[in-house]
């Protein structure tokens, strides 16, 4: 069995603790790219003197904040663009010196607001003058952050949610957070992909499917790849960065023709990490191939070489789980909130 050869194959060879490309003084940053001054990332691209961000881009001095890109200066924050001075912010877009706000675009100076658009001084989507502002958020910011945190998750569960959130998309596309990108069905957190299917946290993917945390430089005509960047024509691969016709790889940088290779830079018409000359390497591969799909290897994705407590997907499924489970067990009337929130404000 081809895969139980690889399998041994990779068992032999070690495997890379952090990866990261053409990072600068950024210590303990994990698929990372062109990041400066940054500790404890991952999977963020131009990142400058950011800390404990995920999957961010073009973000500055900003620190704890997941999928957001061209922030500065900010803390907590998830799903924002262009954001400033601000922290705590959900699915916000150009807003500054603004905080616990969810839903949001071009905010000045709001406190806890859902929903609102090119405001500035409001407090829960009321309106303050400036004085009273600045009054009342100094007397918020004293408040314990838990409490505030928990009231600001219990005011969201009363706006209504859209489906799904796209900008300057075209063609049919389904999924959420899609921007730039056409013609893409069940995708989500991705931009500029064209013609994709199954996609998840990808950016600059073109006909490709089944493909998840890879792109910026792009990935063309390619299925089942998780974390790749700049391939063409690959198929099943898992961290393979610049590579043309790969099958079956991990691992491998500046490849070119490999099936079933692990831990190779540089190298062209390699099976299982053994090289071959063109012809050979064609016909080898044809055979093996030929036998997958007899005995229905063929399209199978590798293990995983980690128990799967410790990877992402625990962590995913257990906030799933999480979050299932609060839904079914709180309803939030608006009355109630403005009730807490009026507490609160005392």
């Amino acid at each position: 069995m081809f895969l139980e050869q690889f399998e041994k194959l990779r068992s032999s060879v070690p495997r890379l603790s952090l990866m990261n490309f053409r990072d600068e003084r950024s210590p303990f940053c994990n698929f990372t790219y062109k990041c400066v001054d940054c500790y404890s990332t991952t999977g963020s691209d131009f990142l400058k003197n950011s800390h404990y961000n995920y999957w961010g881009y073009y973000n500055k001095n900003c620190v704890d904040s997941s999928y957001c890109r061209s922030c500065e200066e900010c803390y907590e924050c998830l799903d924002c663009r262009k954001c400033k001075d601000s922290s705590f912010l959900q699915d916000c877009e150009d807003c500054e010196n603004s905080h616990y706000c969810f839903d949001c675009q071009d905010l000045r100076d709001c406190f806890a607001c859902i929903g609102l658009w090119r405001k500035q001084y409001f407090i829960y989507n009321k309106l303050y003058s400036k004085d009273a502002y600045f009054e009342t958020v100094a007397k918020l910011k004293k408040k314990q952050p838990n409490e505030l945190r928990k009231l600001f998750k219990e005011v969201k569960k009363i706006r209504p949610h859209i489906y799904m959130r796209a900008n300057h998309e075209e063609g049919l596309c389904t999924g959420d957070y899609i921007s730039n990108s056409d013609s893409c069905q069940f995708c989500f957190d991705v931009e500029k992909c064209l013609n994709c299917l199954y996609m998840n946290n990808t950016n600059s993917c073109m006909h490709c499917t089944d493909v998840s945390f890879a792109g910026e430089d792009p990935v063309v005509n390619s299925y089942e790849i998780m974390s790749g960047m700049g391939l063409h024509d690959c198929n099943f691969c898992s961290t393979c960065w610049y590579g043309k016709n790969l099958e079956y790889c991990e691992y491998c940088f500046e490849c070119e023709h490999c099936f079933g290779c692990t831990a190779l830079k540089n190298r062209k018409f390699y099976i299982l990490n053994l090289p071959y000359s063109p012809d050979e390497y064609f016909k080898k591969v044809e055979e093996i191939k030929t036998i997958m799909k007899r005995t229905g290897e063929y399209g199978r994705w590798f293990k995983s070489p980690y128990p799967i407590e410790d990877t992402k997907a625990a962590e995913e499924f257990a906030c799933v789980g999480h979050d299932h489970m609060k839904s079914q067990r709180f309803i939030i009337q608006e009355e109630k909130m403005e009730i807490e929130w009026e507490k609160i404000l005392r």
